[in-house]
């Protein structure tokens, strides 16, 4: 069993992901999820997903998590990046898929990777804006494009 946190639930990767989750139950297990604002939405990952932690963009946002009742039983991992970096570097997740758009993961990546996490990276700000930060870093993990415009940044730049 893969047990995954997503930074970034509440957007379009983050549920395309959620999606593959449920066809994949009996192998996938989400520990964690990060969301931006859409506290109602998270509210309903949580209910489905039962995660052990999640977090949210902020303050106001994680009150109307708890005010909906969706927040018992689980940690709430703080907000920003202090929240992602709590989601991601969470001692039960395996798999960090970063769904978050923009750099504001960038933290959350490098404390999972300081974690021995592998990393799934669904965006290439984190790459372009710290690509050598990450790549040293990663000596202890796993890093996997998982995106398109990810995989293309790593392919070759020349033929034999």
């Amino acid at each position: 069993m893969k047990r995954i946190a997503i930074l970034g639930s509440t957007g379009s990767i983050g549920q395309s992901a959620l999606a593959v989750v449920d066809v994949h139950a009996d192998r996938l297990q989400v520990v964690g999820l990060a969301a931006g604002e859409n506290a109602d939405l998270l509210a309903g990952q949580i209910a489905r997903y039962q995660p052990r932690i999640a977090a949210m963009a902020s303050g106001e946002a994680v009150d109307r998590l708890v005010h909906s009742g969706a927040a018992r039983g689980i940690a709430i991992g703080g907000t920003g990046r202090d929240g992602m970096v709590a989601v991601a570097s969470h001692p039960d997740v395996d798999l960090v898929l970063c769904a978050s758009s923009g750099t504001d993961a960038l933290e959350a990546v490098l404390a999972a990777i300081e974690h021995g996490k592998t990393i799934a990276l669904a965006n290439k700000e984190v790459l372009v804006m710290a690509g050598g930060m990450v790549t040293e870093a990663r000596s202890t993990a796993s890093t996997t494009p998982s995106t398109s415009a990810c995989t293309a940044a790593r392919a070759p730049t020349s033929v034999a």
